[in-house]
């Protein structure tokens, strides 16, 4: 069940929380994430994992406990790591930042090439 909080949020940069309620609500479909039904995870407990720039690096998941205190307990990981645990609003990252992890990207690209 980890494994599948992980990759959801991997795939949508949203806690699994928070895209269950979009997907049940009719809002979006699993399609449009990428997600296959049979591991679509409907309740908390699994995390995006973006960096301080807001780079959405992939997802971590947590199945132990109730689904709120996994979610709590995957954040909080997260976040002692020095990553965020959700997608940071644009105003709240620097425009040089966002740039220098532009630059960044663009630079591993044209390395793998």
């Amino acid at each position: 069940m980890a494994v599948n909080k992980a990759n959801q949020s991997a795939y949508t940069g949203m806690r699994t929380r928070i895209t269950a309620e979009v997907v049940l609500s009719g809002k979006r479909t699993l399609g449009l994430y990428g997600i296959d039904p049979e591991k679509f995870v409907p309740f908390a407990g699994g995390c995006p994992i973006y960096t301080q720039e807001g780079v959405h690096i992939g997802g971590a998941g947590f199945s132990q406990e109730t689904a709120t205190t996994d979610e709590r307990i995957i954040a909080t990981a997260i976040e002692a790591c020095g990553f965020l645990s959700d997608a940071p609003k644009k105003e709240d990252i620097p425009l040089k930042k966002i740039q220098e992890a532009a630059k960044k990207v663009k630079k591993r690209m044209a390395d793998n090439k």
